[in-house]
């Protein structure tokens, strides 16, 4: 009998070229899996950071936090308007290109968004508006 005459074989035929659940991960996988994550985002964010405080003038780099590094875009919070006028002079002057060949990781753009003052009283934290 051929094997496509009898329906069981074929099944049969069938579940060997199945994929196999892979096993629940545990909690370590779980550990391991983030910690990957962070260390290349603090790789990422730690690069443009040191950049950052390079390039940018003193008197702006308290004023100013990197939030973000997603797909090329460097994302810098400024919390005034005033301040946002000052950076942007600033890279338009140059200092965006200084920053991209500064900076070890790949930035295509910068973007500045408007970002407040730590809320609680501690240093280095603050949230958007």
């Amino acid at each position: 009998m051929a094997l496509a005459d009898d329906p069981f074989r074929r099944i049969e035929a069938l579940r060997r070229f199945r994929a196999t659940a892979r096993p629940e991960a545990g909690a370590g996988e779980l550990f391991l899996r983030a910690g990957d994550d962070l260390a290349r985002a603090e790789r990422s964010l730690g690069a443009a950071s040191e950049a950052w405080q390079r390039v940018c003038p003193p008197a702006l780099v308290a004023r100013t936090s990197i939030v973000s590094l997603f797909r090329g875009v460097l994302t810098i919070g400024v919390d005034s308007a005033a301040v946002r006028y000052e950076v942007d002079r600033m890279l338009r002057a140059g200092g965006e290109r200084e920053l991209t060949r500064a900076c070890r990781t790949t930035v295509r753009r910068v973007k500045l968004v408007a970002w407040s003052g730590p809320d609680d009283g501690q240093e280095g934290e603050r949230t958007p508006r």
